[in-house]
C-alpha cells in the first residue's frame, strides 16, 4: 500500500477499540483511498466503514463503483465471499491465539483449495508422474 502510515494507526486504533473494558466504537478509514485494495486494507485493519472523496472528485461519482469492482475482485482472489470474513483480522489483541488464527486460515485455504477443479491435462500429467515407471505422451 502507499500509505502506510494512515493504516498502521487504523490497525492500533481498532485494537484499541476492541480490547476488554473499551467500549465498542465504529472505524471509518477516510485517508488515501484510491484503489479497491486501498477499500480492502483499511477493511482488514477493521474499518465498519470507508470513505473516499479525493478519488470521486477525480474521477467522477461512477468511480465508487469501480472502487466496488476492483473491492470484489480482490475478494475473488482471497477466496473471501463476504466482508465478515476478513474485516478486522490484522486488528488482533495481543492476548489473542494468532497459531489458532493461522490454524483456521490454513485450513480455510486447503477446503477453498480442494473446491477448485484442477485442469484435465494438468490432472493427467500429475497421475503420470505420481506412477514410477508409468508410459509418458
Amino acid at each position: 500500500m502507499r500509505q502506510t502510515v494512515p493504516l498502521a494507526v487504523a490497525v492500533k486504533l481498532s485494537q484499541e477499540l476492541s480490547s476488554p473494558g473499551v467500549i465498542g466504537a465504529s472505524l471509518a478509514a477516510t485517508t488515501g483511498v484510491e484503489q479497491g485494495t486501498d477499500v480492502a486494507a483499511y477493511l482488514l485493519a477493521g474499518a465498519d466503514v470507508v470513505m473516499s472523496a479525493s478519488a470521486l472528485l477525480r474521477h467522477g461519482p461512477e468511480y465508487a463503483q469501480v472502487l466496488l469492482d476492483q473491492l470484489s475482485q480482490w475478494m475473488r482472489r482471497k477466496h473471501f465471499y463476504a466482508l465478515a470474513e476478513f474485516r478486522g483480522t490484522l486488528a488482533l489483541d495481543a492476548g489473542v491465539d494468532r497459531t489458532a488464527i493461522e490454524r483456521d486460515r490454513y485450513v480455510h485455504a486447503m477446503r477453498v483449495a480442494n473446491v477448485r477443479p484442477i485442469p484435465a491435462a494438468q490432472a493427467a500429467g500429475a497421475s503420470s508422474a505420481a506412477r514410477p515407471g508409468a508410459p509418458r505422451s
